[in-house]
């Protein structure tokens, strides 16, 4: 997926640079002129980063990221402050409302383009790490049988509810057994939901 970027800045020059800056790295680039503005489309967009100005009328930077941190939905996403205050006093209070990282104007393009480079990388490396921690998750505790086995038909895994019912023939071992020697041929069928589990079963290719 193409990473998406909102940035937030009431100048139009700013836009326009940051733009330029970005084009060509095939970010989906999406904008903002407020504060309050900005905090609506991270909720609408949910972006991978947003590029954040600090000096900005109404609502400035330091609002608008203690806000993003206080919504459970979105709280997550990298900040990168833009700022003209370069002086430990600004960065301790970006820092306090939750800015992942500054970048002091007037922007360097390359600098710029690394930065967002790899902050995006990073939130997409943990968004898949989290996808996938959540699969392991519903799949040991899944009230349905869930069954993987490689193309020969040979069981690679079972979570609790499948090793519930399946009995390996001649062994205790379950993993490498044939999957349909796993089944008690005297007892209902595995996929009976009236006395047994739900049944779900997979195929995979063994890896490689």
């Amino acid at each position: 997926m193409i990473p998406r970027i909102l940035i937030v800045d009431d100048e139009d020059m700013n836009l326009v640079t940051l733009r330029a800056f970005l084009a060509a790295d095939g970010y989906e680039l999406h904008f903002a002129k407020r504060g309050r503005e900005g905090c609506e489309k991270a909720r609408d967009l949910q972006p991978d980063m947003i590029l954040l100005d600090v000096m900005m009328p109404e609502m400035d930077g330091f609002a608008v990221c203690r806000e993003i941190r206080a919504d459970p939905v979105i709280g997550r996403i990298p900040i990168l402050l833009i700022t003209a205050l370069d002086d430990d006093s600004s960065r301790l209070k970006g820092i306090e409302a939750g800015a992942d990282d500054f970048i002091v104007k007037p922007c360097r393009r390359n600098e710029l383009r690394a930065r967002v480079r790899t902050i995006t990388s990073l939130n997409r490396f943990r968004t898949i790490a989290e996808q996938h921690t959540r699969f392991e998750q519903l799949y040991e505790l899944a009230p349905v049988a869930i069954v993987l086995a490689d193309p020969d038909g040979k069981v690679v895994d079972a979570n609790p509810a499948a090793k519930s019912f399946l009995r390996p023939p001649r062994s205790a071992v379950l993993t490498g057994a044939s999957l349909p020697d796993c089944f008690d041929p005297e007892g209902p069928g595995p996929c009976d939901v009236a006395s047994r589990p739900r049944c779900a079963h997979s195929r995979r290719n063994p890896a490689r």
